[in-house]
């Protein structure tokens, strides 16, 4: 989502047009869709702010960056918007968030969403499946083929997804690993021991919720892709190396994450956790109650 879109005044307007012609009880916006949020307000209109990673970065990076700064230079200040909700709804796990100590009733966490229904079974040689983004960032391609290079020889088996952004051709591949484009994550990951991820919010949580540790390399620096792996490490359920790192470093780090029980450990303990909690059910009882109450 860029900046132009962040701001474009057509959102709020299309917003208008919408509520006026079929009317809403409670309005449920994007956090990022800062025009549309002061639109809602301007009209005195309910509505809810919804963020989709963690708050602590979107209060954190998000806002002292470029998509914080530009805004606030048009008189759309994030956290004015956010405010003027009548309820801030962060899509994540609050023990998970930077921002999760923080005493606040307009704060809501309802939990990360996502569809692990078991742990994962993990099999002999262990599965990796690798997945930087389906967005393309500079370095990508470099990354995944240092990633193939580290894995080259070990015993394990392989699955890289590079997305819509990365052809899956070209790239020199061990005997051990396969390059798709596409391939659903979902029928990967219930037999998975390692995950190597990027640290976006959806793909570390399914495999987090799948009991998975994960060796996370972010691809950006102004996303939540950093923070979300300081949480990884700091909750000892993986590592983080930088996107940079040689193949000597990532097969080190791999090696010691497949290979160390404690990362199993806490990873198979966050993943119960993670599936014991229904957050798209919990959302939705918070929003009812929300338009039940009035208020």
């Amino acid at each position: 989502m860029g900046l132009e879109m962040v701001t474009h005044p057509g959102i709020g307007r299309d917003l208008g047009d919408v509520v006026r012609e079929d009317p809403a009880d409670l309005v449920i916006i994007d956090c990022m869709l800062l025009n549309a949020l002061d639109a809602a307000g301007r009209e005195g209109l309910r509505h809810v702010a919804l963020f989709h990673t963690c708050y602590g970065f979107f209060d954190g990076s998000f806002r002292r960056g470029p998509f914080g700064i530009v805004p606030r230079l048009k008189g759309l200040g994030p956290r004015r918007l956010w405010g003027q909700a009548d309820l801030a709804l962060v899509c994540s796990d609050r023990a998970f968030d930077p921002a999760g100590g923080r005493s606040d009733d307009h704060l809501f966490w309802a939990g990360a969403v996502h569809d692990a229904k078991t742990a994962a079974v993990r099999r002999m040689p262990p599965l990796v499946l690798v997945s930087l983004s389906t967005a393309g960032f500079p370095g990508q391609r470099a990354a995944l083929q240092n990633i193939l290079d580290a894995v080259a020889g070990m015993d394990i088996e392989v699955v890289v997804t590079t997305g819509p952004a990365i052809d899956p051709a070209g790239f020199h591949t061990p005997a051990n690993a396969t390059v798709h484009r596409y391939v659903p994550h979902s029928e990967l990951m219930p037999s998975c021991s390692a995950v190597i991820g990027h640290g976006g919010h959806a793909t570390t949580f399914r495999a987090l919720a799948h009991g998975i540790p994960m060796v996370i390399m972010p691809m950006s620096a102004v996303t939540d892709q950093p923070g979300i792996g300081k949480a990884v490490a700091a909750a000892g359920v993986g590592q983080v190396v930088s996107k940079a790192s040689s193949p000597e470093r990532i097969r080190g780090v791999l090696g010691e994450v497949l290979s160390t029980d404690g990362y199993r450990d806490a990873a198979a303990e966050l993943g119960a956790r993670l599936r014991a909690t229904h957050a798209a059910s919990v959302a939705v009882d918070r929003l009812s109650t929300l338009i039940g109450s009035g208020g």
